[in-house]
């Protein structure tokens, strides 16, 4: 089986990125795919959105970025959609990941855990936190394919394009490759501003 690793990331919360994520990986499973959805955001809200509730001490995603790992099929979770697993996580995420970044090729910790999932999962689903962080670095290294949510807004199309210059190629190996457009949507509650986005458009190919 050849596995789809697809990051929802972006570094400005309130852009529906969980939503996203939950979204696309509860579609691919009721369309008769196996899917692990991998919550890389230490506030949990994918495993809380999932409804997966965490007795103390269980361990969770942090496990599999501690040395050493524990690995990631024994975190993994079972949900009420069949063909849909979790590994969650939960606020001991973030003090591991202040310690990922001492630790060499961190970048790759997250591709390496993955890496035995491949027989097991058609699509891995990486719900990023939203901070330009370490986590969002191993996630950008580990994923096939890059889901950006962005509002109709200037600054989170400023955002959008930091993210495009500076994380994705630094994961990347220093170029973009397999790039495609990207589709605008709004999510906001608030007027649509498209004058944020023509700035943009010609260099990356965006359509509003």
């Amino acid at each position: 089986m050849v596995t789809c690793t697809i990051a929802i990331a972006t570094h400005k919360g309130g852009t529906g990125k969980t939503v996203t994520a939950m979204a696309l990986s509860a579609a691919l499973a009721r369309a008769g795919q196996t899917c692990l959805l991998v919550d890389l955001d230490p506030q949990g809200h994918s495993t809380l959105g999932l409804g997966v509730e965490l007795a103390e001490g269980e361990p969770t995603l942090h496990a599999c970025f501690s040395e050493p790992a524990l690995p990631l099929s024994r975190v993994i979770r079972t949900t009420h959609l069949p063909g849909l697993h979790l590994a969650p996580a939960n606020l001991r995420l973030a003090r591991v990941a202040q310690a990922l970044y001492m630790r060499p090729k961190r970048e790759e910790v997250l591709r390496r855990a993955c890496e035995p999932m491949a027989a097991q999962y058609a699509y891995i689903v990486l719900d990023c936190p939203p901070a330009l962080g370490v986590l969002t670095e191993a996630a950008l290294t580990a994923a096939d394919l890059i889901v950006i949510p962005c509002q109709l807004e200037a600054r989170a199309a400023d955002g959008l394009v930091d993210l495009l210059e500076v994380k994705i190629p630094a994961a990347s190996g220093g170029a973009l490759e397999g790039g495609c457009p990207l589709c605008w949507g709004n999510l906001s509650p608030k007027p649509p501003n498209k004058d944020a986005i023509p700035p943009h458009r010609k260099q990356w190919g965006i359509l509003a």
